[in-house]
């Protein structure tokens, strides 16, 4: 694992607000006996959770509509598919328009300096059965006085998020 230069993950939320329990992203929750092995790994690991999703990648109507005007079928396919993730975020999560957390993920693996703001922290996924189940633990404050095993996004540039994907797409 020492030989892998870093692992970008898509998962976890740093400000514990869940969205499949109240503090469990989806990602996590699903294998959290799968996300322990790889907080232990060693690995460089660098989380973009859906905190950031749902701040800075959150496409509002009127960024979707400028999306989609560009024309190409790329652009119009990438906004088309998102009918169920913005009815989900108008339901479920309340996130005005749709989140975009695979894409802010993967523009941050390509372009590390989307992220405003980082922090090393030590993170610990729950696995025990529970309301909690699935929740990845980030130590804020260092109250464990464990070494970091994680550098985790706690925010992204909007703008330049929007610049890469409206490139991606045109």
């Amino acid at each position: 694992m020492r030989h892998i230069k870093r692992c970008v993950v898509m998962g976890a939320v740093s400000d514990h607000i869940g969205n499949v329990t109240p503090v469990a992203e989806f990602n996590m929750w699903v294998d959290p006996e799968a996300v322990d092995v790889v907080l232990r790994s060693g690995m460089n690991l660098e989380f973009v959770g859906w905190d950031i999703s749902r701040f800075d990648a959150c496409i509002r109507p009127e960024e979707s509509a400028r999306i989609r005007a560009i024309g190409t079928p790329l652009a119009e396919f990438a906004i088309d598919i998102q009918r169920a993730v913005a009815e989900f975020c108008a339901t479920e999560t309340k996130v005005p328009g749709f989140d975009l957390p695979d894409p802010i993920a993967m523009a941050y693996a390509i372009d590390s300096s989307i992220a405003i703001s980082t922090r090393e922290m030590y993170l610990e996924a729950v696995t025990a059965d529970g309301p909690a189940r699935g929740m990845v633990v980030m130590d804020t404050l260092g109250v464990t006085h464990r070494e970091p095993n994680a550098l985790v996004v706690t925010k992204g540039d909007h703008e330049r998020f929007m610049a890469m994907l409206t490139e991606a797409v045109s």
